[in-house]
């Protein structure tokens, strides 16, 4: 087993991890994707802040947590972006 194939697993497991505790959590909201895709095309949106990597909708070109970018690239430029406010924690919001 190569160190990447490990950080892979070690990452979907603290993703799974973040997404029971956040399943448990009776505040927690996740959208459903019909909704988060009028939100992204009526705000020209790319950018998805909050849940986890396990259920952040694909169509989002960038996503994130806080400042931890889950996927895409890192833009110098702000980009409009959907919130998911119950599904950053404190210190990410």
């Amino acid at each position: 087993m190569n160190s990447d194939t490990s950080a892979l697993g070690t990452n979907l497991q603290n993703e799974l991890t973040r997404q029971l505790r956040l399943d448990k959590d009776k505040k927690y909201r996740s959208f459903a994707w019909k909704i988060l895709r009028t939100v992204k095309e009526v705000y020209q949106a790319t950018k998805y802040q909050g849940d986890t990597a396990l259920t952040i909708p694909p169509f989002f070109k960038n996503a994130g947590r806080g400042n931890e970018r889950i996927w895409a690239e890192e833009m110098s430029t702000p980009q409009p972006t959907v919130i998911n406010w119950s599904g950053l924690d404190d210190k990410e919001k």
